[in-house]
C-alpha cells in the first residue's frame, strides 16, 4: 500500500514496543488545530510549531515509544489535515516519486497493460528512501517493509485498469495505529513502461491522490 503523501524514512526503520492504546484521533486533531495558527511561519518550521505546543504527549515515554507515537500522529496528519501534506511533501522533496495532484488522470494503459500486473506479482515502491516491496495478486496486496513487518489488503478489481484496495491487517505500529480495518484506497493504473507503471492512488475517505511509480522487482 501507497501512503498517501511522503512519510519521513524513520517510518519503516523502527519495529514498536509500545503496548499503551492512545486516542490518536482525538490527539491529531488537537496538533491539526494548531497547525492551523501557524500560516504565518515559514513552511520549513511550520510542522515543528505545530507540534510544540502538544509536547506533553512525549513526557515520560521511552524515545522509542515517543517516536512510535511521533510517526502515527505525523501520518494522521498527512491524510487528515488540510495543507499539512503540501508541507511534508516540499520538506521531502526528491526523496519520492509521489507527487500529489488535485485531479484525475487520462490513462494510457490498456487492458492488456494493466492485466499483467497480476501476473508479474512482485513490485516494489519508494517510501521517502525505503524501498517497499510489494506482492499483488487479483484479491491481495501486501507489502513488507525493511524493518520486517508488513501490512496486508484486500484487492478487488473495478475495472481492466482500476481497483481498490481495503486494510486487513499490519504488524507495523504505525500503520496499525493508523488505518482502520476496511480503510480503501483507490488504485489507477495510468501508463505501462520498461521498469515500472505510473499508477495513480486516492484515499477514498479524503479523496486526496497522489501519482507515484510501481516498479517491477526483478
Amino acid at each position: 500500500m501507497k501512503i498517501l503523501s511522503v512519510l519521513t524514512a524513520l517510518l519503516f526503520f523502527y519495529q514498536s514496543n509500545a503496548q499503551k492504546n492512545y486516542n490518536f484521533d482525538s490527539l491529531a486533531n488537537r496538533i491539526c488545530e494548531s497547525f492551523k495558527t501557524t500560516a504565518a511561519y515559514p513552511d520549513s518550521v511550520r510542522i515543528e510549531k505545530a507540534f510544540e505546543k502538544h509536547l506533553a504527549i512525549f513526557e515520560n515515554r521511552s524515545q522509542k515509544e515517543a517516536e512510535d507515537i511521533y510517526l502515527v500522529l505525523y501520518l494522521k496528519l498527512q491524510m487528515t489535515c488540510p495543507g499539512f501534506d503540501r508541507i511534508t511533501e516540499m520538506v521531502t522533496a526528491g526523496k519520492d516519486d509521489g507527487k500529489t495532484i488535485t485531479k484525475d488522470l487520462p490513462g494510457k494503459a490498456n487492458a492488456s497493460s494493466c492485466s499483467k500486473i497480476y501476473g508479474q506479482n512482485w513490485f516494489y515502491y519508494m517510501q521517502g528512501e525505503s524501498r517497499i516491496n510489494t506482492y499483488i495478486n487479483d484479491s491481495t496486496w501486501k507489502s513488507l517493509f525493511p524493518d520486517g513487518t508488513y501490512s496486508l489488503l484486500k484487492l478487488r478489481k473495478t475495472n481492466d485498469c482500476e481497483f481498490v484496495i481495503s486494510f486487513e491487517e499490519s504488524n507495523n505500529f504505525v500503520i496499525a495505529n493508523s488505518l482502520t480495518k476496511g480503510y480503501q484506497f483507490r488504485y489507477r493504473i495510468i501508463e505501462e513502461f520498461p521498469e515500472y507503471y505510473q499508477v495513480l492512488s486516492e484515499d477514498i475517505a479524503t479523496k486526496k491522490k497522489q501519482l507515484f511509480k510501481l516498479y517491477l522487482l526483478k
